[in-house]
């Protein structure tokens, strides 16, 4: 959170607070703060730690390094501090990628960095990204439903450059970091949709993965040497998911996609969509499918 000048330095527990310091997540009950520029560098170096085997490394670290650039907002800090609601910081940051690298490569990590919160959405349907970078102070976009944290009238107005400026004093070497790395494709024939539908959704996994893995050990030291070594029971998992399905009442349609996602489970094939309508018990039974392969 940005403190007022008149507390411009606080001690707290022995550590000095400066004034550009802006919360990640709301102030624990017990007084705890987990700052927003070590949460960026967190869940950077752990999306690409997790997007390493898949070699997409570096596209993962620009993704999780961009991921809260909304958070720089004066309008979602207050939200941190219960003084507002419903306010997306997602799109800002992907609207901050868009418009400083225009090389296609970067298209799924504004996907991923959009769909954070609110879910995927494909590049050329995410309609804030210029309306973002075009705002004027004072003015109110959308995104999911919800307003963006720039522009805004916080102070004298913010907007996408006012976070621009805030992010790059915490990064002051973000290009040189993030941007002039090889953003490695992963598929090395084509670039067909399939290809790229399937690159975004594992970088959005990694992504994901990382800011909850950032969140959860950023009170608990003892976090990652807990779950060290524990692997994936699949069989086990699958039968509590049958045991869940069966409890639920189900309609044809659904069952029908379910019995058909369980058979998919088992086909030589490793790339599939699932099109169903909404309602219709799609995550469990592509869960199903996934546990099967």
């Amino acid at each position: 959170m940005r403190l007022s000048l008149e507390d411009r330095e606080t001690v707290l527990e022995g550590v000095v607070l400066l004034a550009n310091e802006y919360l990640a997540k709301p102030i624990t009950p017990d007084g705890e703060r987990e700052y927003l520029k070590a949460h960026l560098e967190k869940v950077s170096d752990l999306a690409g730690e997790y997007a390493r085997p898949l070699r997409m490394e570096e596209m993962a670290r620009l993704c999780g390094i961009l991921h809260d650039f909304g958070e720089y907002s004066s309008l979602l800090q207050k939200l941190m501090g219960g003084e507002a609601t419903r306010v997306d910081h997602a799109g800002p940051g992907a609207a901050f990628l868009n418009a400083i690298c225009k090389d296609p490569r970067v298209r799924p990590c504004i996907e991923a960095i959009n769909g954070h919160h609110g879910g995927l959405v494909n590049y050329s349907a995410i309609g804030v990204l210029d309306k973002i970078r075009a705002g004027k102070p004072g003015e109110q976009v959308y995104n999911f439903d919800k307003r963006c944290s720039v522009p805004n009238e916080c102070e004298q107005g913010e907007t996408l450059r006012t976070l621009m400026e805030r992010f790059l004093e915490d990064f002051p070497n973000f290009k040189r970091d993030y941007l002039s790395a090889d953003l490695e494709p992963i598929f090395e024939k084509g670039d067909s949709p399939d290809t790229r539908m399937l690159l975004t959704r594992l970088l959005y996994s990694c992504l994901i993965d990382a800011e909850y893995s950032a969140s959860a050990s950023a009170f608990d030291d003892e976090y990652f040497a807990r779950i060290a070594g524990e692997t994936l029971n699949a069989a086990a998992v699958e039968a509590k998911v049958d045991g869940y399905w069966q409890r639920v009442k189900c309609r044809a349609a659904e069952e029908h996609l379910y019995k058909d996602c369980s058979e998919a489970g088992r086909s030589d094939d490793w790339m599939m969509t699932v099109s169903a309508p909404a309602g219709a018990g799609r995550p469990v039974a592509v869960l199903k499918m996934a546990l099967r392969k």
